[in-house]
C-alpha cells in the first residue's frame, strides 16, 4: 500500500454537532478550506496539517504523535478530501485495523457563524468553516457517512514490506474498498449506482 492516499474527511450536507450547533459544509466551506490550506502551504517551512490519534492534540497531558500530515486538499462531488502522507505509525493503525475513521477539526474563530430557527422555532447557531485545523483518526467520529479508510483481510498476502530497522512484519493482506476508490476516482456521489458507475 503507498504511504499515502486521498481521504474524503468531511461529506456535504448540514450536519448536527454535539454542542447542539450544524455544521454546514456545502461547497462554499470546501472551496474556502482549500483555499485556506492552499495559502498556508506556500509559507516556508510548511509540514502540513497534523492527522493525530484521537484528538489527543487537544490535550496537553497526551501526546501529539502523527498518524500523519495532510499534505493536500480537494474539493469533490461529496464534499472534502485530504491527502495525507502516513506515518509508520499511522499507516500501521489503519493497515492494522486498529483504526478506521476520520474525525474533521475546525475551530469556531475559523467558521462563518449565523443562527437560523429550527423546525421548532427555536434558534439554532450554524457554523460554515472556513478553514481546516487538523484531522484524528478515530472509531467514534462526529461526522456520519464517511467510508472506513481501510479495511484488512485476515488472509495473508504475498506482498512484503521491511522497516526500517531491517525487521520484517509478519503478512497480511491490504485490502481497499474498491468501490469508493472508484467513485472518487470517478468524482461521482457515494449514492451511486452501479449503472451509473
Amino acid at each position: 500500500m503507498a504511504s499515502d492516499w486521498w481521504v474524503h474527511i468531511a461529506p456535504h450536507g448540514t450536519l448536527p454537532h454535539p454542542t447542539g450547533a450544524l455544521q454546514v459544509i456545502d461547497a462554499e466551506a470546501c472551496e474556502a478550506m482549500r483555499r485556506t490550506f492552499d495559502e498556508e502551504a506556500r509559507q516556508p517551512n510548511f509540514p502540513g496539517l497534523l492527522v493525530d490519534f484521537d484528538h489527543f492534540s487537544h490535550d496537553a497531558k497526551q501526546p501529539t504523535t502523527a498518524a500523519g500530515w495532510i499534505s493536500a486538499l480537494e474539493h469533490r462531488n461529496e464534499g472534502l478530501y485530504a491527502q495525507i502522507r502516513w506515518s509508520d505509525l499511522g499507516h500501521e493503525a489503519l493497515t492494522g485495523g486498529r483504526y478506521r475513521l476520520a474525525s474533521p477539526v475546525w475551530n469556531r474563530a475559523d467558521c462563518d457563524q449565523w443562527t437560523a430557527a429550527g423546525s421548532d422555532g427555536k434558534e439554532i447557531l450554524h457554523l460554515r468553516p472556513r478553514r481546516l485545523d487538523r484531522l484524528a483518526l478515530t472509531n467514534d467520529p462526529n461526522l456520519p457517512g464517511l467510508a472506513p479508510l481501510s479495511n484488512r483481510a485476515e488472509q495473508q498476502s504475498e506482498s512484503q514490506f521491511v522497516g526500517n530497522d531491517g525487521h520484517r512484519p509478519p503478512l497480511q493482506k491490504i485490502t481497499m474498498n474498491l468501490r469508493n476508490e472508484i467513485l472518487q476516482q470517478l468524482h461521482l456521489a457515494g449514492t451511486a449506482t452501479d449503472a451509473e458507475i
